[in-house]
């Protein structure tokens, strides 16, 4: 670690790119013998990756590295998943260091203008959910990552904000972002997905695109889920969120549409998810890395899709059934309290109707 470390002052893009190659191997490692080593300063390792993360270095631009600048923040965005992770059990050291380490995914969320712009989005989109797991002060991150989901211009990246949302919603979050994240499922599936779908995509880039209307019906039945069994901590913000599902469901024909199409969009999330949430299926692991199944040699990196294979997507019909009656099931808790009023309960009962029967 400590040569690796020395490289970076006077690194080029080349180098520096392997320097980040590098360092989330090694962390990486770390994280699967669940053991810090004894000469690690993860203070030292930290200022490094940062500096990779957000430095142009002198030769970045030329013809011959044009492409080091995404290769080089991809790794060291995971980088700094990793080591949020290792020292998860450091208290200080995260609060210390993690205004510093959310403004590199801030960063690296809204980078457009340097060479593989769009890898470093969606790198930065994916270990977010790592990132959000180990931290208290998420919210202003949530926020940029519900953006990213309707807007950001490149479907890898709606697809792993996405993805990382329902993964913090399924971690119980604050009653904040839970409705930060409804509204972004609500201004995402009130719109005309036929001209969503209409959009011209690269082949590579048409599993992500389809997996979004899914991930965006979760989100709400998620959020839904949250904000009724939180009526009895916060009723004033839980009643708002539902109200705020019922008004638009009354009232926006195509989120109507959309939520008829529900199961049509659990049918293609499960054809995409071997391309969206890569696994090691049939490949082998060698020194707790994963590696490509037919070059052993070459590491795949799979583990950085570790969280996202918890949600099932292979079994997305089943989890949206699921999904459809826990909620189901909330609002029943919630009549029986009565905490809701007629004009609710009738609305969110069309809600799941509208999802069940389509």
């Amino acid at each position: 670690m400590k040569i690796i470390l020395q490289m970076y002052p006077s690194a080029t893009a080349r180098v520096a790119c392997e320097v980040a190659y590098c360092l989330e191997i090694c962390t990486l490692k770390a994280l699967t013998l669940q053991d810090i080593p004894e000469d690690w300063s993860l203070p030292s390792i930290l200022q490094v990756v940062i500096g990779l993360s957000a430095r142009l270095f002198p030769d970045a631009q030329n013809t011959t590295w044009t492409g080091q600048d995404g290769y080089r923040c991809e790794h060291a965005v995971q980088t700094l998943a990793n080591l949020v992770e290792l020292a998860s059990k450091s208290s200080d050291f995260l609060a210390s260091h993690c205004s510093l380490i959310l403004n590199v995914f801030y960063a690296c969320l809204h980078t457009t203008n340097i060479s593989g712009a769009e890898k470093i989005r969606w790198n930065a989109a994916l270990a977010s959910s790592r990132l959000l797991r180990r931290i208290s002060n998420g919210n202003a991150l949530v926020d940029v990552l519900c953006k990213a989901f309707n807007t950001d211009p490149y479907f890898k990246v709606r697809a792993y904000a996405g993805l990382s949302l329902l993964l913090q919603l399924l971690c119980g979050p604050s009653i904040q972002q839970t409705s930060s994240i409804l509204n972004c499922s609500l201004q995402f599936l009130s719109t005309d997905l036929r001209h969503y779908f209409t959009k011209p995509v690269a082949a590579d880039a048409l599993q992500y695109q389809v997996v979004c209307p899914y991930i965006a019906g979760r989100l709400l039945l998620q959020a839904g889920i949250l904000s009724l069994r939180g009526l009895g901590q916060d009723l004033k913000e839980g009643l708002r969120n539902l109200n705020r599902i019922v008004e638009e469901l009354e009232e926006n024909e195509a989120l109507s549409e959309n939520l008829k199409n529900s199961w049509q969009y659990a049918k293609d999330a499960k054809v995409a998810a071997p391309v969206v949430v890569k696994g090691n299926a049939g490949g082998i692991t060698g020194g707790g890395l994963a590696r490509m199944p037919k070059q052993p040699m070459v590491i795949s990196f799979a583990e950085r899709y570790s969280l996202l294979q918890t949600l099932n997507l292979g079994e997305a019909i089943d989890e949206l059934s699921g999904a459809v009656k826990t909620f189901e099931i909330e609002v029943r808790i919630a009549i029986s309290a009565s905490l809701l009023t007629p004009e609710l309960v009738q609305g969110l009962t069309r809600l799941i109707h509208v999802m069940t029967i389509g």
